[in-house]
């Protein structure tokens, strides 16, 4: 939909009007708020994120120095073992890695494009899918001194299909002939080995027919040296299997130990992070999460099964990773957002804010003795879990208020019920009665009473999403409500039409409840389901599994309810079919009663939207944590492989640690592009999702000095992006207080008048059904009949010079009409929805302000601006709204001046009116300024 911007005067003649007469909005071209974009560009240009997935090779690559030579370990979730991604694996022919002892790789998928070349050692790689290209090998050029060789390979697939005729370039067996001397396999002796089990094993120029389990041995011999020769000590060498067995064999290596699973949830999460509200990323996100999902349950580590509960709650309330919607931005409590993101910052890289201390550097100093520790790091497993422990208090406080709000919502629909059905007996008394009077008429003979239908006094008001709740659930709802001018045709309605939609609601909202009651109650299961790495039977389990079902139904109803709430109609009048019912002075006191309810229920539903989606936030971030922390109390550092565990679960506290700094500095960075119109740049790394600074460091030596020179190098560098935020974000605000880098504040005058005859019918039409709503409102109000909530004021201010990146200043209604002497005071308030667009020569961005942004939340209701009518009627805006004073509150309250304002009507004293006061014409000052 979209929003007609008319102008008369053009940007100059329009300031030559001057300040305190203002300048219009009017009449001209049209303008789509749908072509806006939200405040910050994406990150990345991710048209196709399946694309970005499949060429994304970011992995862990750990290195380990001892007496026989390296150890490699790598894990990721594709690992393509390549010339251009691993040159210190490569050799050309006739060169071999002469000090590499073993090289281990465990991936989702596996693609050998290069050889693999050892002098001695083992080779291992487990798998879904390990792939052989044409010149992916593997070979052992000098026979087993000191240590046996092996090739160890499990998988569900082998992919031959592309290989050459002999990728294993070996032979298992000295067939020198034994006069010429001792076999080096000889009984007693070093051996060389090959383990192969594959659920299925595709021959080379076959992706399609697999070969048959009883032939597998025979067939993996054959890729080797051994092809060909008679049966006989090699035989022993190789053990393979395929099928069923090896398919086994494969989901118990990923359920006790792979650690592919969470190199894929942080690939997903990265890959997500790249463009987090595009439709691409949210399809692509939605298919992984449910092929990933059955397969992460099975393993005992809960880390990668935490990580796919946070996507899924993202994508489900179209959010980013740290909970934001594409058009969240703080427009309040900015000097306490910085003051929080300076804590933030001292404590994760010291007071002074370089990374020469602070739990970064313990961490980096943990990691970096990792290969070498006795033991897990105690202190920095409390450092985690203090963290969670403040989460977790944080989400019993909100779980706590949400019960409360809860209980009150069950209290207030009942209440309603209460009215319909007192309503609907009502309804069916009056009718009674006339029947009998008619009845009673027609045996006297006397004329029947003539039926007329008419509607009462005041309209029905039903709930409505608050439209801050537009702004923060997206872009597109945002442009909509801003673009809808609310001329949508008056409805007709029934009390049993009302009851009915009431009962709708009801009917969403109780099982929402219900099972919102299981979430809260059960999520110590989850807790513990994740302490204990899936380990939980019986009750437990079953609990488990009714919380996990229950809060994908919540999540369900929730968005049904949402939408049920999203586009209310405008202006529904309840009918009757006679007159005396309309005007029977006990329905009217009901339905003043039952609107009243009703903007109760819409307030405490409001407000439990916007809950639920920061309770799921909060809940997910603490399973995310737990998880971590149950990997590193239950791992004991007995050898190399759990020391290399221990380095990567390392980088993955790091991560819980500072997410919360790099969501702050997200929302320091989109109130810098709303306040200013810039964006601060800064690599990509510190905007995203935070993946630690260990991902930097990929490949470091094994050396402990060297790798935590390396670590504090990155520590450094993230220290300094962060620093630089926040100097510019307080040199920004500090700019916001200085009064004179603002222009003259400016009026941007609305006028509506019945007299009016000059300019475009469509606005004139608008503008005059404003005034009959209005006008209806106030008669609703005075028979104690309020409706809605608010009435869409036709606004349709021009860009111009002076709108062209302002903020709302204050507003100020400066003349009102009546068409007789006014008998007492109303008011009128005229309410900003706390979202926007801001328009610059650049473009046109939707923002919104953030619901529960932090500790001190936001309120959800409209910001207002009351006027007592008559008496508090000014001409003179400057004497009713103080540059000096206003520029002090949008420090902390900066609201974009484009927006659907609305205004709503209160009557202090009803009883003090015998007749509805008539407005026949209304002026409304918008008083704007721009930081220049």
């Amino acid at each position: 939909m979209s929003l007609s911007f008319k102008g008369l005067l053009s940007a100059a003649s329009a300031l030559a009007i001057g300040l305190h007469s203002g300048i219009s909005d009017a009449t001209a071209d049209s303008f789509d708020y749908g072509n806006c974009s939200p405040p910050l560009r994406s990150e990345a240009n991710q048209s196709d994120p399946e694309a970005a997935w499949n060429v994304d090779r970011r992995v862990f690559v750990s290195e380990t120095v001892r007496a026989d030579g390296r150890r490699f370990k790598i894990v990721g979730d594709i690992v393509e073992l390549s010339p251009e991604l691993f040159p210190s694996l490569y050799r050309q022919d006739g060169q071999y890695l002469e000090d590499v002892a073993e090289i281990t790789v465990e991936a989702r998928e596996i693609i050998v494009g290069m050889p693999i070349r050892l002098t001695s050692g083992a080779v291992s790689m487990t798998a879904d899918r390990v792939t052989f290209k044409f010149d992916g090998l593997v070979s052992f050029v000098r026979p087993p001194a000191t240590a046996n060789q092996s090739l160890k390979i499990l998988t569900g697939i082998l992919d031959l299909s592309s290989a050459r005729s002999k990728p294993l370039l070996f032979a298992s067996t000295d067939w020198t002939p034994p006069a010429e001397g001792p076999r080096w396999n000889a009984p007693g002796k070093t051996s060389r080995s090959v383990e192969i089990a594959a659920g299925k094993i595709f021959p080379r120029m076959d992706a399609v027919t697999a070969v048959a389990p009883e032939a597998a041995k025979t067939f993996i011999v054959n890729l080797t040296l051994d092809a060909s020769k008679p049966d006989g000590d090699w035989s022993n060498a190789y053990t393979v299997s395929a099928g069923s067995v090896a398919d086994q064999a494969y989901a118990q290596a990923l359920r006790t130990k792979l650690e592919w699973p969470d190199a894929t949830a942080m690939k997903l999460q990265r890959i997500f992070s790249l463009d987090p509200y595009g439709t691409a990323t949210r399809d692509f996100t939605a298919r992984a999460v449910t092929n990933f999902r059955e397969v992460f349950a099975i393993r005992a580590s809960k880390m990668a099964e935490a990580g796919l509960l946070r996507l899924e709650r993202a994508n489900m309330t179209e959010t980013d990773l740290f909970g934001l919607a594409s058009t969240s931005v703080p427009m309040t409590s900015v000097a306490g957002r910085l003051d929080r993101f300076k804590a933030m910052l001292a404590t994760l890289y010291g007071t002074d804010g370089d990374g020469d201390s602070g739990l970064m550097k313990l961490w980096d100093e943990q990691a970096a003795m990792a290969g070498v520790a006795a033991s897990v790091d105690a202190e920095r497993v409390k450092d985690i879990q203090k963290d969670i422990k403040r989460k977790t208090d944080e989400y019993a406080v909100l779980a706590a208020t949400m019960e409360q709000r809860e209980n009150a919502l069950a209290n207030v629909e009942a209440q309603i019920s209460g009215l319909d059905a007192q309503m609907q007996n009502r309804e069916t008394h009056l009718r009674q009665i006339f029947e009998a009077e008619q009845e009673d008429r027609r045996a006297k003979g006397e004329q029947l009473k003539a039926v007329q239908t008419a509607a009462a006094v005041g309209s029905v008001m039903f709930p409505a999403a608050a439209p801050v709740l537009a702004g923060a659930s997206g872009l597109y709802a945002a442009s909509v409500e801003i673009g809808d001018t609310d001329d949508m045709p008056t409805m007709i309605a029934t009390v049993q039409g009302i009851a009915e939609r009431h009962a709708a609601i009801v009917d969403l909202s109780s099982k929402i409840r219900k099972d919102w009651t299981t979430v809260r109650g059960d999520f110590g299961q989850a807790v513990d389901y994740v302490r204990k790495r899936g380990n939980i039977a019986g009750e437990d389990r079953k609990k488990f599994e009714g919380w996990r079902k229950a809060v994908e139904s919540v999540r369900s109803n929730s968005e049904k309810l949402y939408k049920s709430l999203e586009r209310p109609a405008s202006g529904e009048k309840l009918q009757f079919d006679r007159e005396d019912a309309a005007k029977d002075a006990e329905m009217v006191k009901l339905l003043g009663q039952r609107n009243d309810a009703v903007k109760v229920q819409q307030s405490l539903q409001n407000e439990l939207i916007a809950l639920r989606k920061d309770f799921d936030f909060r809940a997910t971030e603490i399973l995310e944590g737990e998880a971590v922390i149950a990997e590193l109390l239950t791992l004991q550092l007995a050898n190399d492989e759990a020391r290399l565990r221990y380095r990567q679960l390392s980088d993955w506290a790091r991560r819980t640690l500072i997410r919360d700094l790099a969501r702050e500095a997200s929302l320091l960075r989109r109130s810098l592009a709303y306040a200013t119109g810039n964006q601060v740049e800064l690599p990509l790394d510190a905007l995203l999702f935070a993946e630690g600074d260990l991902v930097e460091s990929y490949g470091t030596p094994a050396e402990p000095a060297q790798l935590e020179s390396a670590l504090a190098d990155a520590r450094k560098k993230r220290a300094a992006m962060y620093g630089l935020l926040l100097s510019q974000a307080q040199t920004a605000y500090n700019d916001l207080k200085d009064q004179n880098r603002w222009n003259v504040p400016t009026p941007i005058v609305f006028t509506a008048d019945y007299k009016a005859t000059a300019g475009d019918s469509g606005l004139l039409a608008r503008r005059k059904k404003f005034l009959d709503d209005l006008n209806t409102e106030i008669e609703g109000a005075i028979a104690d009949v309020d409706s809605r909530t608010s009435i869409r004021i036709p606004f349709e201010p021009d860009l111009i010079g002076t709108t062209e990146g302002s903020v709302l200043l204050g507003i100020n209604i400066a003349k009102v009409t009546f068409a007789a002497e006014p008998e007492a005071n109303l008011v009128l308030k005229v309410d900003h929805p706390r979202f926007g667009a801001m328009r610059r020569p650049n473009g046109c961005v939707i923002v919104g302000d953030l619901v529960n942004s932090g500790p001190e939340g936001s309120e959800l209701g409209s910001v207002s601006w009351p006027t007592t009518v008559p008496s508090g009627v000014n001409p003179d805006w400057q004497d009713t709204i103080v540059f000096a004073n206003q520029l002090a509150r949008i420090q902390d309250a900066m609201f974009p001046f484009f927006t659907g304002y609305r205004m709503t009507v209160e009557v202090p004293e009803p009883d003090e009116w015998s007749t509805p006061p008539r407005i026949e014409a209304i002026e409304v000052q918008f008083i704007v300024a721009k930081p220049n």
